[in-house]
């Protein structure tokens, strides 16, 4: 998806060694608003905090954008340097286009190089319809089916 439709929005999730940021990207006027604004421990602990920045382009440059500022923050979290550490997962709620406000949540892993490299749909049996922020929490319990990501950048459950 290239473009996206006025007041478009998402938000997604980041993951590495454990750690979790989430991550609001909006659309606005002038191109994007990128917000990374908690990161979640393993232990649990989260820590609220705002960190927000402008991105003029396309909307997979906000997301890009938004995922690194996610890394750097877990790297702070983590008191070790940016770009150390184990694969990267993000969770992601894409719209199904057909069915207006309902959204689909996706495992997806991210390479080096910031692509997708393989993903994973997280469904409920019977559940036909979730709202945006349903479909976040779905994806952040499609976590716990990820043991790992292979040198091939395949998602291991």
């Amino acid at each position: 998806m290239n473009q996206a439709q006025e007041g478009y929005g998402e938000i997604f999730l980041v993951c590495q060694d454990d750690v979790i940021a989430t991550v609001h990207v909006d659309e606005r006027e002038a191109g994007w608003s990128v917000h990374v604004f908690e990161v979640q421990q393993p232990e649990r602990k989260v820590v609220h905090f705002s960190r927000g920045f402008a991105v003029a382009g396309l909307l997979e440059k906000a997301r890009r954008l938004g995922t690194e500022a996610a890394l750097e923050q877990i790297a702070v979290v983590l008191d070790r340097e940016a770009g150390v550490g184990g694969s990267v997962l993000r969770v992601v709620a894409r719209e199904i286009p057909t069915s207006g406000k309902n959204y689909e949540a996706y495992v997806e892993a991210i390479d080096a190089e910031g692509q997708v490299s393989d993903h994973l749909l997280v469904t409920v049996a019977g559940r036909d319809r979730q709202t945006l922020l349903e479909a976040v929490d779905l994806g952040r319990t499609g976590l716990k089916r990820v043991v790992g990501v292979s040198p091939e950048g395949k998602i291991l459950t």
